[in-house]
């Protein structure tokens, strides 16, 4: 997407029309000139059951997470779970922090989890400090079919967890 690209919800009708919901109504008004074509992107919006169900089975999961796993940061609470999932299966924002020698990457390594507001996983590669964050996963950030992958992904990586079938 670039900066002029922005996401609208719209109704289909049957008369052969899509039309924007009152919300993005103005939006439009501002945006598009009378007449002009415009290529749509069709992206069904995702089941809310389907958002509760997954949040509903990491719950699940996070509540049987082996005793010897307990201390790991990413058992804390049912979120750090989720995140540290989405991290470990690739839905992650990733920053690179040049440190300037390898000390100081792992002392700033060892602080930024502290300093975060949200869960993250700071690593040491030479003088560089990786920082990865968890993708939002809210209805704005992720459309229906990357929710659905995403949250198979996640599933997946908190059973096998749980289950003592993957590393941390």
């Amino acid at each position: 997407m670039t900066e002029d690209d922005f996401c609208i919800v719209a109704k289909w009708d049957e008369r052969g029309g899509f039309f924007p919901l009152r919300s993005a109504l103005r939006r439009c008004l501002d945006a598009f000139r009378h007449g002009e074509s415009l290529i749509l992107t069709i992206e069904r919006q995702r089941s809310m059951a389907s958002h509760r169900h997954q949040f509903a089975q990491i719950r699940d999961m996070w509540a049987n997470i082996h005793e010897d796993d307990a201390d790991q940061p990413w058992a804390a609470n049912p979120e750090a779970f989720r995140k540290h999932a989405l991290i470990a299966t690739g839905y992650r924002v990733v920053n690179t922090i040049d440190a300037g020698s390898k000390a100081a990457a792992e002392r700033m390594a060892a602080a930024i989890p502290a300093m975060h507001r949200e869960y993250c996983i700071a690593s040491v590669q030479g003088p560089l400090v990786i920082v990865a964050t968890a993708e939002s996963q809210s209805v704005r950030s992720m459309g229906a079919q990357r929710f659905q992958a995403s949250k198979t992904a996640v599933l997946d990586w908190c059973e096998a967890r749980v289950t003592g079938e993957v590393a941390a």
